[in-house]
């Protein structure tokens, strides 16, 4: 080998790798869409999670079987949520006229995000709903306007985790008595 030539293959030997993982990173990754909350927002202490909301938002009481929900009124959108192992996973239209889905990372979690227009309803114009599968929770939100529904999606964008999901607690059980954790869905 040319002594000239060595610093070109040591240049190469570390550059290659980091531009390599760079591209990974940029090509195969959703950017994170967590965001800080409006002046004057209220913090809302879900237990599990917290998330803010404006202050026009009022808690209505909900019942649930098998999970914790809540439920928080305005004037032009209302705001649901349930944090439990079967949470919906967002994965059909519920009817409407016209459906979209995306992926977001918020809070460091991937979340799925739809979008979902209704047209003759009577009651809701639309819908907006994010669902983090892997921790077990799932927000939606009833709008009168498209405006409701980015206000809402503003308040998904909130959400902070203060220990892992649901479903890392009921793999974990699984494995612990004894059932492989690919058994579970």
């Amino acid at each position: 080998m040319n002594y000239k030539s060595r610093p070109v293959i040591i240049a190469a030997s570390v550059l290659l790798p980091i531009g390599v993982a760079l591209l990974c990173g940029l090509l195969g990754s959703i950017p994170s869409n967590s965001i800080r909350p409006p002046r004057g927002w209220v913090k809302i202490d879900a237990r599990y999670f917290d998330f803010y909301v404006p202050p026009d938002l009022r808690s209505t009481p909900v019942t649930s079987i098998d999970s914790f929900v809540g439920r928080y009124k305005g004037n032009s959108f209302s705001i649901s949520f349930d944090y439990g192992a079967y949470s919906d996973p967002l994965d059909g239209s519920g009817g409407g006229s016209t459906y979209h889905l995306h992926f977001e990372h918020i809070d460091g979690k991937r979340a799925r995000v739809g979008f979902l227009e209704y047209t003759n309803s009577g009651l809701v114009d639309y819908a907006v709903g994010v669902n983090f599968r892997e921790q077990g929770l799932t927000m939606t939100a009833n709008c009168k306007s498209r405006a409701g529904c980015e206000t809402a999606r503003i308040i998904f964008r909130t959400v902070k985790f203060k220990r892992p999901g649901i479903r890392y607690y009921f793999r974990y059980l699984m494995q612990w008595v004894g059932i492989h954790p690919r058994a579970i869905p």
